[in-house]
């Protein structure tokens, strides 16, 4: 549930970002592949470490598959901050959208 929080956030703002559905459809693929790839949903970003590794601890994507791994090995406890954590860039880009959306709805 909190991954799909998450992707609502970061949806919505590419909503509001958009001017059309095309505009919108183009920017949801980018905006997907490219936090996919920096999380490690099509590689083990972890293994590479430097600064790809603490980049990718900025998309929703590692905490998921962080949250994913932790469940693997251990209970519910353990899932509380990868769980936190996507609670936050839900809520965090949900408020983002609803305030440039409101400003773009007010002009």
């Amino acid at each position: 549930m909190a991954a799909v929080v998450a992707a609502m956030g970061i949806l919505a703002v590419v909503a509001a970002a958009a001017r059309t559905q095309e505009q919108a459809g183009a920017f949801s693929a980018i905006v997907g592949l490219v936090l996919g790839l920096l999380g490690g949903s099509f590689f083990p970003v972890s293994q590479v470490g430097g600064i790809l590794s603490s980049l990718s601890m900025l998309t929703p994507h590692a905490w998921f598959m962080r949250g994913l791994g932790d469940l693997a090995g251990g209970g519910l406890v353990d899932i509380v901050p990868s769980v936190a954590a996507l609670l936050a860039f839900g809520l965090i880009t949900g408020a983002g959208a609803w305030v440039f959306l409101r400003r773009a709805l007010l002009r």
